[in-house]
């Protein structure tokens, strides 16, 4: 079973300002893995009949420098529409009649199509499974119309015509050429069958391909509305959609042509209205609580993930790992593809040795310290110790969000105490004295952390850190706890955690 994120409230926005009069091209924005390609697929869903949508990816494209990206850009969408939309190319010769066959299914022209789409169809970088049944369609489509037309005896047209406008193609790349006019042609008739009332043209993960080719790209769009001065996009499409982050092509554009470039007058002629800024991150709080729920463990260990993992203490309400993860939705640090392959993840309690020990220490497995189980499950959730690292850095750099605010003015020197087992270690190893105080100086701000390690459970087999101080100040006053740096000492955990070799 896979989770799904709500887009109900997002969609009725952006609905809103896509069905703006005169707003043909619109430039959607948000950060690197919010979710805006989870969105759109499910806004302009094949079973959305109001729109077709063709979407292109070019990031999967291998551009040399002197590939036309144009050319990819036209075969792509012939690729699309065949695969995902239902284009068929009639076969029958008696549906291939003379005015067809000598408009855009010419043999020259058919052939044209065809050789041109095989030559580029390496560079798509498409998954494999649709190639096949592709490649089928336009060899059988173009093997009736020559077959029909040698039946007929005629010849096609006159050569040297061909060849002039062969020579013309190769320096105009906006001229009115065979596949753009066959593509244009195709997707009228497909809207029309579909009875969709707008055409789209969606161009995924902009900001993630090679900086020569997105601005190409984008001038490739501006150039065509000058040569034709008409609003009108390529292929006849009512809307195209630029997907990317718009900071991102910002800050690429100003490295590449300089600080002082004028980005506002350049980026202005790709967009009709204004740019659209996409942030679902209220949804995807929602979300959250389903994924640590949703966390997969044996049957004998049941209860101690229930106790101890999955709800807070203190009557709180709310676990570490929750915490932790809508945090990381608020600083944009948790990217939807990562919900979704990290739902339902399984963990298992470690049988051995934490690691967290010196040869006068006690022994101490994972169970025992709650926030290191939390940690790794954190650890499968973000899909290994990089992202972790980096999802961990960002969190530490963004501000904290107003729930945290509320919530850690009672409960962070609850959050803290749950690190300081993992933190302080090598100093406490593990043991058990109500009257020892120890100190953990943080090494990042020098903050002195004074604490009392404390054994808890129906065992007193569980550890944890009972705050008394910071630099000497006493910590009943939340003013002093909150001034505590809670995720980079969670952060320290985590790096202590990757060295003894229990995250990897």
């Amino acid at each position: 079973m896979s989770i799904q994120i709500s887009i109900k409230h997002q969609s009725a926005l952006f609905k809103e300002h896509f069905e703006e009069e005169n707003n043909d091209r619109i430039i959607f924005s948000g950060a690197f893995g919010i979710g805006k390609t989870y969105f759109l697929d499910k806004f302009f869903a094949p079973t959305n009949s109001e729109y077709l949508a063709v979407k292109l990816a070019p990031v999967n494209y291998s551009v040399s420098a002197n590939e036309d990206i144009f050319k990819l850009i036209k075969y792509d969408v012939l690729f699309e529409l065949l695969l995902h939309h239902g284009l068929e190319l009639d076969t029958d010769p008696v549906v291939i009649n003379r005015s067809v066959a000598y408009g855009v299914a010419m043999p020259g022209k058919a052939q044209s199509i065809a050789e041109g789409f095989m030559k580029v169809l390496p560079l798509l970088n498409k998954s494999a499974e649709g190639i096949p049944t592709i490649v089928g369609a336009l060899y059988g489509w173009l093997t009736t119309i020559q077959e029909l037309e040698k039946e007929r005896n005629m010849p096609g047209v006159d050569s040297e015509v061909e060849k002039a406008a062969e020579e013309i193609a190769k320096h105009f790349t906006l001229e009115a050429d065979h596949i753009t006019a066959f593509l244009e042609e195709s997707i009228t008739r497909l809207a029309t069958e579909k009875q969709a009332k707008v055409k789209v043209l969606i161009i995924d993960d902009l900001d993630r391909i090679d900086p020569e080719h997105i601005f190409r790209l984008f001038n490739i769009f501006s150039a065509h509305l000058d040569y034709h001065k008409t609003n009108r996009n390529k292929f006849g499409f009512d809307k195209v959609l630029f997907v990317c982050d718009i900071k991102n092509i910002k800050n690429i554009f100003l490295t590449r042509y300089g600080a002082d470039t004028d980005f506002s007058g350049y980026i202005d002629k790709f967009y009709s209205k204004e740019v659209y800024f996409f942030n679902n991150a209220a949804e995807v709080r929602k979300a959250v609580d389903k994924i640590v729920q949703a966390v997969q463990f044996n049957e004998e260990s049941k209860h101690y993930y229930e106790e101890h993992i999955l709800r807070g203490d203190r009557g709180n309400g709310r676990s570490l790992l929750e915490v932790v993860l809508t945090e990381l939705v608020h600083a944009e640090a948790l990217m939807v593809r990562r919900i979704m392959t990290g739902y339902n993840v399984r963990s298992r309690l470690n049988a051995g040795s934490l690691g967290l020990s010196s040869p006068s220490a006690h022994e101490v497995r994972d169970w025992q310290i709650p926030a290191a189980v939390s940690l790794k499950i954190l650890h499968k959730i973000l899909g290994g110790s990089e992202p972790m690292e980096k999802a961990l850095r960002r969190t530490m750099q963004h501000e904290r969000s107003e729930e945290y605010k509320t919530f850690a003015e009672i409960h962070q020197d609850w959050l803290i105490g749950l690190m300081l087992p993992i933190l302080g270690y090598e100093q406490h190893q593990f043991t058990h004295d109500l009257n020892a105080a120890f100190n953990y100086r943080n090494p990042h701000n020098e903050q002195s952390v004074q604490y009392n390690l404390y054994k808890y459970g129906s065992g007193r087999n569980l550890y944890y850190g009972n705050l008394i101080s910071l630099n000497g100040n006493n910590v009943m006053a939340p003013t002093i706890v909150f001034k505590i740096d809670f995720f980079g000492l969670l952060h320290q955990a985590f790096g202590i955690l990757q060295k003894t070799g229990y995250l990897r």
